[in-house]
């Protein structure tokens, strides 16, 4: 196995076993989502703007 995927394997094997870092992984990505939700209806919206 490529050396990098090894090392990706293991950090993914590492985060998923310990549970609190789990939990903040998950946190991490439902707040990445989150923003990500208020951004593009404003991105939306202000391209809405300029084409009026």
């Amino acid at each position: 196995m490529d050396e990098n995927i090894e090392l990706a394997d293991k950090k993914f094997n590492e985060l998923f076993s310990d549970e609190e870092a789990f939990h903040d992984y998950q946190m991490r990505q439902l707040a990445k989502n989150g923003i990500r939700m208020r951004i593009t209806p404003q991105r939306k919206k202000g391209k809405n703007e300029e084409n009026d």
